[in-house]
């Protein structure tokens, strides 16, 4: 019979070193473990010493509230720039007038330029039948014949039309809103009958010492948005001749359009 040897001694040998690479294996997943954990503890405390909690909340508080203080301002500007665009907007005199009572005006053109050597050959081209004026506003010249009411002007334009003769209404309404606005009325319709008298083939001149004196006796109130178109109106009115004739009515078409296009009805 044969018989296998077995060495015991070289088994117990690798036992051995088998276990002591298992306890080795176990030491470094614990030292690793270790390592995790104390890291942890470490980061935690030093957040909380770098950014307390009481900081932290400070912090979101004060964020919250710049954040609101931020919209709140926003929305303040979105209603002050709403506000600022509709002072921007221009006013419908004629709406404002019809509201609280108003008195009308029509002026009947012929021409619109920018050249005043133009305008001025459309005027003469007038005169034989009208008596036809250039006004001036700002680089521009209207050739105009008529400002007056409704009546006259539809008369008046009715008749250019049956001659051929191209022409448009512009239309100005004064609210009767205050005082003042109702004195620039009456001095308005006042130097209108002046100019209308003046166009009458009989008539050379007409006085206005009388109308002057009127003018200035009226009380101011500078209380008024109307005041300084007021101020202006009579200031130009002093400036005209106590006599004033023909030659005059150019002038005095100018005073009174300056005065109405403060009050231009939009279209």
């Amino acid at each position: 019979m044969k018989y296998t040897r077995i060495d015991v001694k070289n088994k117990k040998r690798s036992n051995g070193h088998n276990n002591n690479n298992n306890n080795d294996g176990k030491s470094f997943i614990l030292l690793f473990i270790g390592v995790i954990v104390v890291a942890l503890v470490i980061s935690t405390a030093m957040s909380k010493f770098i950014w307390p909690e009481g900081k932290k909340t400070a912090e979101k508080e004060r964020i919250e509230a710049t954040s609101g203080e931020n919209k709140e301002t926003s929305e303040k500007d979105k209603e002050n720039n709403k506000a600022s665009k509709e002072d921007e907007k221009p006013k419908d005199n004629k709406v404002m007038a019809e509201s609280v009572g108003g008195q009308e005006y029509v002026m009947i053109q012929c021409g619109f330029y920018s050249n005043k050597e133009n305008a001025n050959n459309v005027k003469a081209q007038l005169e034989d039948d009208y008596i036809a004026v250039s006004l001036s506003e700002a680089e521009n010249y209207r050739v105009i014949v008529h400002i007056g009411n409704e009546e006259e002007a539809t008369k008046l334009s009715n008749e250019l039309n049956e001659k051929g003769v191209s022409n448009t209404k512009g239309r100005f309404m004064i609210p009767k809103t205050d005082v003042c606005s109702n004195e620039i009325i009456e001095i308005v319709n006042g130097y209108v009958n002046i100019i209308n008298k003046l166009k009458e083939d009989s008539v050379k001149g007409v006085k206005t010492t009388e109308f002057k004196e009127w003018v200035n006796s009226l009380e101011e109130h500078s209380d008024s948005e109307y005041f300084k178109v007021f101020k202006e109106l009579k200031g130009g009115i002093n400036k005209i001749p106590d006599e004033i004739t023909k030659k005059n009515i150019e002038e005095s078409y100018q005073i009174v359009f300056n005065t109405l296009n403060n009050f231009k009805v939009n279209k």
